[in-house]
């Protein structure tokens, strides 16, 4: 149904191209995910906005507890619901391209009946790529046969949908690599990552630069967090892992009591590439908003941070716009990061960008502040 083609690379980021029904979309990409359309809808109906994401990709995201899914298995009806769910949650994203992200608990046994039966529901629920569910750590003989029966089985319900096989990137390092071999060798198009931190998994991280940064396989990697080293947004350093498109995590919070602690709202920053408070934001643009994403634009003349403030005033609508802010402000930024990558020049656009500094010396053992520094790494 779709093809990712690469289109070019810089440093260890690169630019590609989703090809879909003779529409283009452009890669490195922000994906829409479900809490983010639901914050934007609930933003439209209190009266505040005018809906308009840009976004072209969304990700129906559904956190699924385990008993959930065992009672699934056992109950048509618990089945049905779920499909029901993800058919709404799918619908809210009218034209785009949809990718059905199930949020599991990592202690989930996941067997060949549950796999079977989450591919069904997909496949009933007009998503365009369905994901095929592995069980954690399995061999790559269990990997390969089951990706294999899941991609016959998408066949055989005359979906149109794209067998999108899950790898979680805490997988064990030596099976890893072998898994994504698996599904370069069986014509993979997508393949949906899971975060996990970068530290602890660095051999795997690593394993998608040297081993698939010149596939044209469409690299889509989901949960991933706010930020990272306290204020970069963590989103923003995963291109450099080869990586082309990116969703953030959408799981509630688990139960259990939590101290109300008062914060000062912050919002994401082009320039800097994180996420500053309101009195770093004055400091650097006064009341100036600087962004033109649906939420701020919708002020009109009276487009400042103090309006916004004041508008958007509560804690729960206050979350909702800055979500929405985040999601647009960080789908422009991916945009202008692509032309850099193409005209091979990522390290001076990341040198621009102040707090990917930490990220890029820990990780890269790069220093952007050097002037020394060659100019295509």
């Amino acid at each position: 149904m779709f093809k990712f083609k690469l289109c070019g690379r810089s440093m260890t980021a690169r630019a590609g191209i989703i090809r879909e029904a003779g529409d283009d979309i452009t890669t490195p990409i922000r994906v829409l995910n479900s809490r983010e359309m639901e914050h934007g809808l609930s933003l439209e109906k209190s009266g505040l906005v005018k809906l308009n994401f840009p976004h072209q990709i969304g990700e129906v995201t559904q956190y699924i507890k385990s008993d959930s899914i065992y009672n699934m298995i056992k109950n048509a009806e618990a089945s049905i619901g779920l499909k029901n769910q993800i058919v709404e949650k799918s619908k809210r994203f009218n034209n785009r391209i949809t990718i059905f992200h199930p949020s599991l608990e990592k202690n989930l046994e996941i067997n060949d009946r549950i796999n079977e039966v989450m591919i069904d529901i997909q496949t009933q629920s007009d998503i365009d790529a369905i994901s095929i569910l592995d069980k954690y750590n399995s061999s790559e003989k269990e990997f390969e046969k089951r990706l294999q029966r899941s991609i016959k089985q998408i066949e055989e319900s005359d979906s149109i949908a794209e067998p999108m096989p899950v790898i979680r990137l805490d997988t064990d390092w030596r099976k890893f690599g072998g898994k994504l071999k698996i599904c370069v060798n069986n014509n993979i198009n997508i393949i949906n990552l899971v975060y996990a931190p970068i530290k602890e998994n660095y051999v795997n991280y690593s394993h998608l630069i040297n081993n698939m940064c010149d596939e044209d396989i469409w690299l889509h990697l989901s949960e991933v967090g706010n930020k990272i080293f306290n204020k970069c947004s963590l989103i923003h350093t995963m291109p450099l892992f080869s990586i082309d498109s990116f969703a953030l995590k959408s799981r509630p919070l688990p139960l259990g009591k939590f101290k109300k602690i008062k914060s000062i709202p912050k919002r994401f920053d082009s320039n800097t590439l994180g996420e500053i408070d309101i009195n770093e934001h004055k400091q650097m643009y006064k009341n100036k908003l600087n962004c033109d994403c649906f939420v701020d634009n919708f002020m009109g003349k009276k487009r400042n941070l103090n309006n916004f403030l004041k508008v958007f005033n509560g804690a729960q609508l206050l979350r909702q716009a800055i979500a929405c802010h985040n999601t647009c402000s960080s789908f422009n930024e991916f945009i202008y990061s692509r032309d850099k990558i193409l005209e091979n020049d990522y390290r001076t656009y990341l040198k621009r960008k102040k707090y990917i500094y930490q990220p890029v010396k820990k990780f890269f053992k790069i220093d952007l502040k050097d002037s020394l520094l060659k100019k295509h790494y």
